[in-house]
């Protein structure tokens, strides 16, 4: 009996902590609203003294609220203010991850690193230097900087970097290694990273693909052995990143047969001028350089396709068999792309033999006039080839 006694004394306790008004309790008016504005608080027991006192310590973020309020609100009303309080209170402490960022770039200046002289052998001593984070200006100034430090032959070569751990395997050949420490090596091209430049005897530009999933698996092995050799150059990735954007031209090809060799010829190509612009003291071409590159390869394209050998073939140069005899009915009619014109790619690389009068591309009139791209997106198109351009 004393048990059962203590036990409902104990829970008309906990229920008067919830709420301390006693039940039941005759209807009382509210409290007049001047009562929480004047500072003035009503006549309050000693237990309801000790119950305020413990709220505020329970709930700091209440403490400036009114004591009646704090009187007449539930425990739990009380701790989701108290919670919902302190979270606002963070927020509007924390700043955003866009104010970080922001603010640690325009803290540049006062954040410039001394970097202490020390060793480095490329296999076990590595300098701090190398673990800074990259650069945030142009990735082409990036390119300009590096020609002042790089000597006129290139880096010393070596073709021990760890392909195991990334994948690569076997897929780089020691050409393509030797060719990737100069920038300005014009033997670099895409054909050296498939697994058949590394079988004895090959010889370049001999391998064939043999597919588009081929060509990207290569593409990609040469964006990444480029930047394990030089960890600054953005050539080959920017070349990856315009053709995926483009879809690999999976609409101006549509899969037909010379579809990779196509791709081929432009990779090689934009690495030939890559090249020949380290050479000239120019930066790597862009992604506007690319598409202008690019317009002019599909502009020659017919619009039924052409159906090509299969073999790797530079772009632009005649095909050494014999015109089919559809072929030559539209060669009378003047061509799919009479009456179209492009730039000649080929007269701005100093490669073209034709004259300026009688150059064109499968029927497609081509001009011999600059190339570079300048503001605005727009090509400089003066009579003079790119290596002349000032």
């Amino acid at each position: 009996m004393e048990n059962n006694e203590g036990e409902k004394l104990r829970g008309e306790a906990w229920r008067a902590l919830e709420d301390p008004a006693p039940r039941p309790e005759p209807p009382r008016r509210p409290p007049s609203p001047a009562l929480f504005y004047s500072g003035e608080s009503p006549q309050m027991s000693s237990s309801q003294q000790t119950r305020l006192e413990l709220l505020k310590k329970m709930f700091p973020t209440l403490s400036d609220w009114p004591n009646e309020v704090l009187l007449t609100e539930s425990v739990g009303s009380l701790s989701t203010a108290h919670g919902n309080l302190e979270a606002r209170s963070g927020r509007d402490h924390r700043p955003t991850l866009e104010t970080r960022l922001s603010h640690n770039f325009k803290d540049l200046a006062a954040k410039e690193v001394s970097l202490p002289e020390g060793r480095d052998n490329l296999v076990d001593k590595l300098h701090g230097g190398r673990f800074l984070p990259g650069p945030l200006c142009s990735l082409t100034a990036v390119w300009m900087e590096a020609r002042k430090h790089i000597p006129e032959r290139g880096l010393t070569q070596y073709a021990h970097y760890d392909v195991k751990t990334v994948g690569l395997g076997n897929r780089v050949s020691s050409k393509a290694w030797a060719y990737l420490h100069d920038p300005g090596s014009v033997d670099l091209t895409i054909n050296l990273f498939m697994p058949s430049a590394t079988a004895v005897g090959a010889t370049r530009g001999n391998q064939e693909y043999e597919g588009l999933d081929s060509f990207k698996m290569a593409l990609s092995v040469a964006r990444v052995a480029q930047q394990m050799v030089t960890p600054w150059n953005f050539s080959i990735t920017t070349i990856q990143l315009f053709l995926e954007t483009t879809k690999f031209g999976q609409r101006q090809f549509n899969n037909q047969k010379d579809h990779v060799t196509q791709l081929t010829a432009f990779v090689n190509d934009s690495l030939l001028t890559n090249a020949k612009n380290w050479q000239l003291g120019q930066p790597f071409m862009d992604v506007a350089a690319l598409t202008s590159q690019w317009a002019v390869l599909t502009a020659s394209r017919p619009a039924g396709g052409g159906q090509g050998t299969g073999k790797f073939q530079p772009w632009g140069e005649k095909r050494k068999r014999s015109p089919s005899p559809q072929r030559k009915q539209q060669n009378r009619a003047g061509g799919e792309g009479a009456g179209r014109t492009g730039v000649c790619f080929r007269y701005n690389e100093d490669r073209c033999t034709n004259s300026a009068d009688n150059c064109s591309y499968r029927g497609v009139k081509l001009r011999h006039v600059c190339n570079k791209s300048m503001p605005g997106g727009k090509r400089c198109e003066r009579n003079h080839p790119r290596g002349q351009h000032r």
